[in-house]
């Protein structure tokens, strides 16, 4: 585990190369994602990022993915960086299309909009309506 600020950067390069070197050792996601995590601890987001990145676009079908694209987008948005939410959400949907979280795509609106990406964001929200086009009925009360 990667619990002191200062063996970070060493341990995640010793980690990745590892991971790399050897792709279909089944405790490669595991070691990356426990990564991450301690990253995050360490308020390392950017670090905690690239893990996650390379845990979902290295082993896609592993069951530690999802929890990492979610993750990846929280780590992103501890960084501001709102377009990379964003994304980060999009590629959850995608990935996860049954998932309940997958119907936030008004949120993944918002974070475009936050980053002034207009476009994007009303992209975003006809897809939304497309996919989910009924209205909840209201209730007796709400009328």
């Amino acid at each position: 585990m990667l619990r002191k600020n200062g063996e970070v950067g060493g341990r995640l390069r010793r980690l990745l190369s590892y991971c790399q070197e050897l792709p279909a050792v089944k405790l490669a996601p595991n070691a990356l994602f426990n990564a991450a995590l301690d990253f995050e601890k360490a308020n390392k987001y950017d670090k905690a990022a690239e893990a996650y990145e390379l845990l979902i676009t290295s082993y896609p079908e592993s069951d530690k993915t999802k929890d990492a694209l979610f993750n990846l987008g929280l780590c992103y948005e501890k960084l501001g960086n709102m377009d990379k939410v964003a994304e980060a959400n999009e590629r959850y949907t995608r990935m996860f299309p049954g998932e309940k979280t997958s119907r936030q795509c008004p949120s993944t609106a918002q974070y475009y909009a936050k980053a002034n990406l207009f476009g994007k964001a009303v992209t975003v929200y006809r897809n939304f309506i497309r996919q989910y086009p009924k209205v909840p009925k209201r209730s007796k009360r709400c009328s």
